[in-house]
C-alpha cells in the first residue's frame, strides 16, 4: 500500500474539476489534506503566504494549463522561483488538452511529475 500523502493541491479555474479532484482524494484516502485554488495565483499567494512559512508544501500539485491570467506554464516557472526544495513536490499536469505537443512540452519540464488528460 502507498504513503498517504499529508497534502495534495488542486489548481484549476474549473471549480468542478476541483471539485471532483477532491472528492476522489477523500473517496481513496490519499491525502490528509486536500487545498484548491481557482487560479495561478491564487495558489502562488497560498504556496508563498501559508505553505512554505509552514514549512508543509503539497506533497502533489494537480495542475491545469489552460486558465486565465497565469497559464500553467507560467505557473511552473513562478514555482521555480519560490526556492521549493526538488523533489519535494510533484506537479501532475491535468488538462483537457489532448495536444501531444503539449505533453511532449511537459515530460520536458523536471518539475513535471506527470500529464493526465481531464477528468482525473
Amino acid at each position: 500500500m502507498a504513503k498517504k500523502l499529508q497534502t495534495v493541491f488542486f489548481i484549476d479555474d474549473d471549480m468542478m474539476s476541483n471539485l471532483n479532484g477532491k472528492r476522489i482524494v477523500i473517496k481513496t484516502n490519499l491525502a490528509e489534506t486536500v487545498f484548491t485554488a481557482e487560479s495561478a495565483i491564487e495558489a502562488l499567494d497560498l504556496l508563498q503566504h501559508k505553505f512554505i512559512p509552514s514549512g508543509n508544501l503539497p506533497e502533489l500539485i494537480f495542475l491545469d494549463i489552460n486558465m486565465p491570467e497565469i497559464t500553467g506554464w507560467d505557473f511552473i516557472e513562478h514555482f521555480k522561483l519560490l526556492g521549493v526544495e526538488k523533489g519535494k513536490t510533484k506537479i501532475i499536469l491535468l488538462s483537457s488538452s489532448d495536444d501531444e505537443a503539449d505533453r511532449e512540452k511537459a515530460l520536458k519540464i523536471p518539475e513535471v511529475s506527470g500529464y493526465k488528460i481531464k477528468p482525473l
